[in-house]
């Protein structure tokens, strides 16, 4: 993908039965940052990394976790129920799994340094 120049890639269900395969395939949306925009679907999430300022209309209570791989900092949320401010997020001791959104309308998310992937959950359709 990367050698034919294309800017984008979905990849879909490559969260499978192996733990080990499904990690490695996540944190790998970091390792092509500069190269590919990837965004994993599968029949529960949709997957993909934030570039450091980003915004995007959701429903009312719409499950969403911030992801960090490796340590992100600064990182400050609008419209979602747990906010932050400024605040960090390190990959094994703290992540921001299982928000929602607040209320009809834009999310914004913003951060300084860092990987942070956000995870729009599927599970409550």
């Amino acid at each position: 993908m990367i050698e034919r120049g294309f800017p984008a890639a979905n990849v879909v269900w490559a969260t499978g039965k192996r733990a080990d395969h499904t990690f490695a395939n996540i944190t790998n949306i970091v390792r092509y940052r500069n190269e590919l925009k990837i965004v994993l679907f599968d029949d529960y999430s949709t997957v993909f990394l934030l570039d450091y300022q980003f915004q995007k209309w959701y429903a009312k209570n719409t499950p969403i976790s911030l992801i960090p791989i490796g340590n992100v900092t600064g990182i400050t949320t609008k419209n979602l129920h747990y906010p932050l401010q400024n605040e960090p997020l390190s990959l094994g001791y703290r992540i921001g799994n299982s928000n929602h959104v607040s209320k009809d309308g834009l999310v914004h998310i913003s951060y300084q340094t860092g990987n942070l992937l956000l995870m729009e959950c599927l599970d409550n359709k």
